[in-house]
C-alpha cells in the first residue's frame, strides 16, 4: 500500500514539473497576454490636419458663447480668461487684485487694533475716574491741557468717559464687521 501511495506522488509530481518546465520555456509576453483581456478598439490616432479641423469647430463653438465674467456668491465679479486672450495678462490682473485685497486685509487689521487700543485706554480712564486707587492713566497733551481749562466734576468725566467708551465699542463692531466682509471675501 506504501508502495502505491508513493508511486501516485512520485507521478503527480512528474506531471508538475512537466507543465511548469513548458510555462518556463514561454516568453513573458505570452504569459502576460493570458491574463489580459482582449482589445475592443485600437487606440486612435489624430494627425495635424484632424487637429486644425477640431480647432476650428471650437472656435464657432467659442464665439457663440462669450462669457468673460463670472459673478461669485459675495456679488463680485470675477473676471475669466478668454479663450484668445493673453493667460499671462489675466494672471497678472489677478495678482494684482489678490495684492489689492491683500492691502485692504491689512489696513482693516491695523483699523481694527487702533480701535481696540483706544477702548483699552478710555476703559482704564473710567476706571481710574471711579476707583482712586488704580493707576492714573496716561494722557495725551491735549487731554491734559483740556482737564486743566475745564472745570468738570469727577462725576461729569465719567459720564463723559462712559459715552466716549460706547462710541469706541461701536467703533471696534464696525472694525470686527468690515474685517470679517474682507476676509469673506474673495479677491
Amino acid at each position: 500500500m506504501r508502495v502505491l501511495v508513493g508511486c501516485a506522488v512520485l507521478v503527480g509530481g512528474m506531471l508538475v514539473a512537466t507543465v511548469s518546465a513548458e510555462e518556463t520555456k514561454k516568453g513573458p509576453y505570452d504569459r502576460v497576454a493570458r491574463g489580459r483581456a482582449p482589445q475592443k478598439e485600437a487606440a486612435k490616432v489624430y494627425t495635424n490636419a484632424d487637429l486644425k479641423k477640431l480647432a476650428g469647430v471650437a472656435a464657432k463653438d467659442d464665439e457663440t458663447k462669450p462669457q468673460s465674467e463670472t459673478t461669485t456668491q459675495q456679488g463680485t465679479a470675477e473676471v475669466e480668461p478668454k479663450k484668445d486672450s493673453d493667460p499671462l495678462t489675466w494672471m497678472r490682473k489677478r495678482q494684482e487684485a489678490q495684492r489689492e485685497h491683500a492691502k485692504a486685509v491689512a489696513q482693516a487689521q491695523s483699523t481694527l487694533t487702533a480701535a481696540q487700543q483706544h477702548l483699552a485706554n478710555l476703559e482704564r480712564q473710567l476706571l481710574a475716574t471711579r476707583n482712586p486707587f488704580s493707576a492714573r492713566p496716561k494722557l495725551s497733551d491735549e487731554e491734559k491741557a483740556e482737564r486743566l481749562d475745564s472745570s468738570e466734576s469727577a462725576a461729569k468725566r465719567y459720564e463723559r468717559t462712559q459715552e466716549q467708551v460706547e462710541k469706541a465699542r461701536e467703533a471696534v463692531s464696525v472694525a470686527e464687521s468690515e474685517l470679517a466682509r474682507l476676509r469673506a471675501a474673495r479677491p
